[in-house]
């Protein structure tokens, strides 16, 4: 198959061809996604981006950005960022992979909003952020940080029992 062909093929799903070399899956099967999920609009522009994909490459792509934002400046960053955007598919994946440590934690950041739910808007939830005491979300940083592996483990554990979800091949 031709590079072209190949890209044509993946632009209207997010599978990719098993790599017996790759020593990040999970980052293989996200970075086709990330040149085609915008959460810097709105919903309805992620949404159609998140369309083509399976509920565990919605859940790996989202759970990567949660993780990402939280190590790089904690949950207010995640939330205040447009990645905050991902929130609700960072929660149904974390259910969906099995990573019970990582939703305990986040359950606990989503509390602190009206209904367990950020909005979708970003200025809205700026606003939400505003309300919310300082510091406490603070203090959920580090039991993150604290899971031995990370999601690596989750990830591929979930890929492996769902290759269906996720490869061309």
């Amino acid at each position: 198959m031709t590079f072209n062909a190949l890209k044509l093929l993946k632009s209207s799903v997010y599978k990719i061809l098993r790599s017996p070399n790759s020593e990040d899956i999970s980052f293989d099967v996200i970075e086709l996604m990330g040149e085609k999920i915008d959460f810097y609009q709105d919903k309805a522009t992620y949404d159609e981006g998140m369309a083509p994909a399976t509920k565990g490459q919605r859940a790996i792509y989202a759970c990567t950005w949660y993780m990402s934002e939280v190590e790089n400046g904690g949950h207010d960053q995640f939330f205040f960022n447009s990645t905050g955007m991902v929130w609700q598919d960072a929660l149904e994946g974390f259910k969906l992979i099995g990573a019970g440590p990582f939703l305990e934690i986040y359950q606990k950041a989503l509390a602190y909003f009206p209904d367990n739910s950020p909005s979708f808007d970003r200025a809205e939830r700026t606003k939400q952020l505003d309300s919310i005491e300082a510091g406490v979300l603070d203090v959920l940083d580090d039991p993150v940080y604290a899971i031995s592996g990370g999601l690596d483990p989750y990830f591929e554990r979930y890929i492996k029992e769902n290759p269906e979800e996720f490869f061309l091949d």
